[in-house]
């Protein structure tokens, strides 16, 4: 299955989102999609909350189109944590 097969959307503006509860899932790239925020967004190898690895960052103020590459596979599941001024985002992955 390609990396990029399946997508989850993010919210602006919210706390935890737990893309993936999954093990050995693996995450393609984040994509800022919504509102430039400013707060910044962190994704998180961990399949209920926002602690553990951190497979990428995007930070306060990117713009729309703003993405980041990861391309790895995660031990324990994908979650994204934000906050009140983070962007909207697509989460890129594959089980």
């Amino acid at each position: 299955m390609a990396i990029d097969s399946l997508i989850a959307a993010v919210p602006a503006g919210v706390g935890n989102t737990v893309v993936s509860a999954q093990k050995g899932v693996r995450i393609g790239k984040i994509i800022v999609i919504g509102p430039v925020g400013a707060g910044a967004v962190t994704v998180y190898d961990n399949a209920t909350t926002n602690s553990g690895f951190i497979l990428g960052v995007v930070p306060a103020s990117a713009p729309i189109g703003y993405w980041i590459p990861i391309e790895v596979e995660v031990i324990n599941g994908i979650t994204v944590a934000g906050s009140t001024n983070s962007p909207a985002c697509n989460i890129t992955y594959s089980t």
